[in-house]
């Protein structure tokens, strides 16, 4: 089960009929593939420096940083949340819907900037990395694309 996912009704030690059973089962498959299609990649890794919320993220060493046009280091995901240095911070991982940020541009393409930025506006120089698509100014579709 992905990190900060609720439990579902599904146990090893299943009581009643066969029928009451196999509904429990059907009910928790249910509840966990509709958490799943709407946050597929949500997880979490601990911070190696402080991470701001809505910023364009990557893993190194096991350690989520900022992703940064500049020095080449692409993105692999969106922070989900602030963070310290040390902290597990959650990020979108690769694609998924996010919600709750701010100062988006609706229907505008969303690239990876310096030390975390997201632009946009399409580089003319430097590292191209697509992050994905801001449907309104909190909400964005997360598609991480090759740099």
């Amino acid at each position: 089960m992905a990190l900060d996912k609720s439990a579902y009704g599904i146990t090893a030690g299943l009581t009643g009929t066969l029928e009451e059973q196999v509904r429990t089962l059907n009910l928790g498959f249910y509840l966990l593939q509709r958490d799943m299609s709407v946050s597929p990649g949500r997880t979490a890794f601990i911070a190696s420096v402080d991470i701001a919320k809505g910023k364009a993220v990557n893993i190194s060493n096991n350690r989520l940083r900022y992703a940064d046009k500049a020095t080449s280091i692409p993105a692999c995901g969106i922070s989900l949340a602030a963070g310290l240095a040390g902290q597990k911070v959650p990020i979108m991982l690769l694609s998924g819907y996010v919600d709750k940020l701010a100062g988006l541009t609706a229907d505008t393409s969303i690239y990876t900037g310096d030390a975390g930025a997201i632009l946009f506006a399409k580089p003319v120089s430097g590292m191209i990395q697509g992050l994905g698509y801001a449907l309104s100014a909190t909400e964005m579709l997360v598609f991480v694309g090759a740099p």
